[in-house]
């Protein structure tokens, strides 16, 4: 049977659930990992940000506890932002999983037939008609981009953090997670108007040269990554002159693969 797909994201309790609600709903599910969500700022701020946006589906065990994480979170969220509370039924029973039963001895979320919780969401007017955000950046973009593993990745991401409304001080996973669940475009560090002298110029790979004894280094134009004769240092790269001279602009490999097509650069 095809999943329901919606934007709005989804509050369920733990991991199990997540997993069962993941075979019936294609959607953005977060886990509040049970009363540890109280203590999680970076989470309930993500929560708040995705509410203020396109509201909350909100799905706990009907339990004591359930009821509790639900009030929480209203009062996280406030008023003004819409959350939809589906209230799977109590049910006496376990789960196979489990060695015991519940403390009040009802199934989870987890537990509940799969065609009982499609009914919660459709009686609830959430049908397909929603869609999932567009992006989706791994690790390894945040690390390319320069959004972790660098000296000034925390302070690059909490640039991003303060025009989106998320809160300063993320770790790199927890903004990676934001990032993805908002659909926030990540535009390139390392992009700062450089087409207005670089588009469609002819470069050279050359051997760096000091221009003088004055002016022993350059800077790539884009990642700003030092040339110069030290050991340390690029000792080649793509240069618009033959020779280096005090109006060249200087680019390195890794730069120039990256940006070869975006500036249509020309080899010569």
């Amino acid at each position: 049977m095809e999943k329901i797909k919606t934007d709005k994201v989804i509050i369920v309790e733990g991991k199990y659930d997540k997993i069962k609600l993941s075979s019936i709903v294609d959607a953005h599910i977060i886990t509040t990992d049970g009363f540890a969500l109280f203590n999680n700022t970076e989470k309930r701020a993500l929560i708040r940000r995705l509410a203020e946006r396109n509201g909350l589906v909100v799905l706990t065990d009907s339990d004591g506890a359930g009821f509790v994480i639900r009030n929480k979170l209203k009062g996280y969220v406030g008023n003004d932002c819409e959350i939809i509370n589906l209230y799977a039924p109590q049910i006496v029973g376990k789960e196979a999983r489990k060695n015991k039963a519940s403390k009040q001895g009802l199934l989870g979320v987890e537990g509940i037939e799969a065609e009982t919780i499609r009914s919660l969401f459709e009686k609830a007017g959430i049908t397909s008609d929603g869609k999932k955000s567009a992006v989706n950046y791994t690790k390894t973009d945040l690390y390319n981009l320069g959004l972790s593993g660098g000296s000034d990745s925390s302070n690059k991401r909490d640039e991003i953090c303060e025009k989106n409304g998320l809160p300063k001080g993320m770790s790199a996973n927890a903004f990676l997670a934001a990032v993805n669940l908002l659909g926030i475009e990540l535009s390139d560090w390392r992009l700062m108007g450089q087409e207005k002298y670089l588009m469609n110029k002819e470069l050279h790979y050359i051997d760096f040269t000091p221009y003088s004894d004055n002016w022993n280094h350059e800077h790539c134009e884009f990642c700003g990554v030092r040339f110069s004769l030290n050991e340390s240092d690029k000792h080649k790269g793509y240069c618009t002159s033959k020779e280096n001279s005090k109006d060249a602009h200087w680019i390195c490999e890794k730069c120039f693969e990256d940006f070869k097509d975006t500036f249509n650069f020309k080899i010569v």
